[in-house]
């Protein structure tokens, strides 16, 4: 009979430690990919924050500003300069203005100028205030010019709007005490070279009821409407407390449109150490003390991302790039052709002491502009 004899010592020791070889290197093995994989987590957790940031941006910042503001004249097409916010406990009017060297606040110390896309301050952080017309609202235009009337002490206007489609059902979009603006031209103006023809814009606030009534000629059906012209203070509704008009011109041609004015603020805030990027839609806006600072009430709010840092430039039509000025300024507003957004984020991994690190820096050109 055979006798079988079992592993010596040895050889168990040496079984014993190829095992434990094994078993560590492969250990070793999963710990490094682990670590790829939480690192490639981490990576892809600050890049989705970015993204995800810089993706809101551009479905605004890319088509938004300026929407349905705009007039074309027949050779060319401008955007109006906007009304301005009126700064706390001062008061404007024509005679604002210092002249002949007299002594005196001037415009830009009494009024924050507003532009398609106009930079502010929040609590101290970057923000941008994008103006647009809503696009559920349609494009109505003036059959006529408009008229100014006097009620009393006071002057009005009227004007008789038409588009295309059922005019019956244009009504209901005109409520009483509603915001909107008149985009357009004086009477006459094209009689001067049409190439230097810019259209103008004035706030207006709904006054009464619209009606459809029969104008032009041919005769067609239109909508009647009274407003209030705004002139000598804010014209003042829960969304612009301070809004008022810089524009003279009160009776606007034929072929002008009336359109409501829209806001859309995208906004930091840091709140126990944490930055917080927001979109609000509809909010309140206020200039507070001498406009360097702003105060956003009310209105839908969005979180985008909590990014490290928020920073929002401007680039001028000359070339040149402002970092976000403490303010607006009257010299400027209206040039901006692009904004660049730059946001960083870093994130700890689990690993040591490295860091996953990104910034984002993207340029959105303003795509409704002044073409010359």
């Amino acid at each position: 009979m055979k006798k079988v004899n079992g592993f010596t010592v040895l050889e168990a020791l040496v079984i014993v430690a190829a095992g434990g070889i094994l078993i560590a290197v492969s250990v070793s093995l999963y710990m490094k990919f682990l670590k790829i994989h939480q690192r490639q987590e981490g990576i892809i957790t600050v890049d989705r924050e970015l993204n995800s940031i810089q993706l809101a941006l551009s479905q605004v910042l890319s088509s938004m500003p300026g929407r349905g503001i705009g007039y074309c004249s027949g050779n060319n097409y401008s955007v109006p300069k906007l009304p301005s916010l009126q700064l706390p406990n001062q008061k404007f009017n024509d005679s604002s203005e210092p002249r002949n060297g007299q002594s005196g606040l001037g415009k830009d110390e009494l009024l924050l100028p507003l532009g398609i896309a106009t930079p502010i301050k929040i609590k101290g952080q970057d923000a941008v205030t994008i103006f647009y017309g809503s696009r559920n609202f349609p494009r109505l235009e003036l059959v006529e010019k408009s008229t100014e009337v006097n009620v009393g002490a006071t002057k009005r206007g009227v004007a008789l709007v038409t588009g295309t489609g059922n005019v019956q059902s244009f009504v209901n979009y005109f409520k009483e005490g509603s915001l909107m603006m008149l985009v357009g031209v004086a009477p006459n103006s094209f009689s001067v070279d049409d190439d230097k023809v810019r259209s103008l814009a004035r706030v207006v606030k709904l006054i009464g009821r619209a009606v459809v009534v029969p104008a032009g000629s041919p005769q067609r059906e239109a909508i009647q409407i009274g407003f209030d012209l705004c002139e000598g203070s804010t014209c003042s509704t829960t969304q612009f407390p301070q809004l008022i008009n810089t524009e003279k011109q009160k009776v606007f041609a034929a072929g002008s449109v009336i359109v409501p004015l829209n806001i859309t603020t995208f906004f930091a805030t840091k709140e126990a150490g944490k930055l917080q990027v927001f979109r609000n839609d509809g909010g309140s806006l206020t200039a507070l003390n001498s406009g360097t600072e702003f105060e956003l009430v009310g209105g839908k709010n969005s979180l985008l991302g909590e990014p490290d840092s928020f920073t929002i430039s401007y680039l001028l039509n000359n070339g040149q790039k402002i970092v976000s000025p403490e303010k607006p300024s009257s010299s400027w507003i209206d040039e901006i052709k692009a904004i660049n957004v730059e946001v960083t984020k870093s994130l700890k991994l689990p690993f040591g002491n490295e860091f996953a690190s990104r910034r984002s820096s993207v340029e959105y050109p303003l795509t409704v502009r002044t073409l010359e």
